[in-house]
């Protein structure tokens, strides 16, 4: 499995941007007014169409969510733990400067 790149500030605010659409859409197609819209009575292979609906937007949402966790680079570790990156140091063991 190839390893992602470190976080970018510039990414990580995309990802963050992307998470957010996929929760306003899913609320939207979710709120009763657009349900009730595949409210008939059909069915297709025997399940009403408002059933299957409900189950394609639930799908939906999921492969966003796998996509989009997928596109996000990893932290480094001292994100990973809340610290701030190591400064480097020059041969002598100090602080470069």
């Amino acid at each position: 499995m190839a390893k992602r790149p470190f976080v970018k500030e510039e990414d990580a605010r995309k990802a963050a941007e992307a998470v957010f659409f996929a929760q306003i859409c899913g609320a939207l197609l979710l709120l009763p007014p657009i349900i009730n819209l595949f409210n008939k009575r059909l069915s297709l292979f025997g399940v009403p169409l408002e059933v299957l609906y409900l189950f394609l937007v639930w799908i939906v949402l999921i492969a966003s969510a796998v996509v989009i966790s997928a596109s996000v680079p990893r932290a480094s570790a001292d994100e990973q733990l809340g610290e701030e990156p190591a400064q480097p140091t020059n041969e002598s063991g100090k602080e470069g400067g």
